[in-house]
């Protein structure tokens, strides 16, 4: 059977997991928007996604991205999968507040070789609060694989494997998430998203 995704504990302490929260309270919140298949820009639709965002730069909070890079090199292995040194991508805290959810089953990996997701290769997102009821990640191999996330738990799984957030029903659930991308041909620019 092919390794579908990987539980990491213990990214973060729950200190350093209360740290990040209140860093990224300092960051103005932005819609969280979804590629729009049909003009390949984005769109802000809640009936799919509902939750807000906050880039993390990292001359800000440079240990997020060396932990994360870490996992990542990790599970790279343990998937047989070739990614960067580095993220090509702002990493972002996601706050999914009570009402808010992914029900948009989804992949983070793009079609188009122009477009920056087009090299996503592995998504990582770390728990740094769990909502009372509901928000968990749940994958979709065949069947709904609905995962548990304790604080400062990472989980990784390459960036074509399908997916969503169920609903908060109460509380908030507040992650980290990355994306680690593989290799881009030399003479080709791509420009992440801001």
């Amino acid at each position: 059977m092919t390794l579908q995704y990987l539980t990491v504990p213990n990214v973060f302490t729950p200190i350093e997991c209360q740290q990040i929260i209140i860093q990224g309270k300092s960051k103005p919140l932005r819609s969280a928007e979804m590629r729009d298949l049909k003009t390949h820009g984005t769109i802000v639709n809640e009936n799919s996604r509902k939750c807000q965002w906050r880039p993390i730069p990292p001359s800000e909070l440079e240990f997020i991205y060396h932990r994360m890079c870490a996992v990542a090199q990790d599970a790279a292995k343990q998937f047989g999968l070739t990614i960067e040194n580095s993220f090509d991508e702002t990493i972002k805290i996601i706050d999914y507040a009570t009402g808010d959810h992914m029900f948009h089953w989804h992949y983070d990996h793009g079609d188009e070789p122009s477009n920056y997701m087009y090299y996503r290769t592995l998504s990582i997102s770390v728990c740094l609060q769990e909502a009372e009821e509901g928000g968990e990640i749940q994958l979709y191999e065949g069947k709904e694989i609905p995962l548990k996330q304790p604080v400062g738990t990472a989980i990784v799984f390459p960036s074509t494997l399908v997916h969503n957030v169920s609903q908060v029903m109460k509380g908030e659930r507040i992650s980290v998430l990355g994306f680690m991308h593989r290799p881009k041909p030399k003479n080709l620019t791509v420009m992440p998203p801001k």
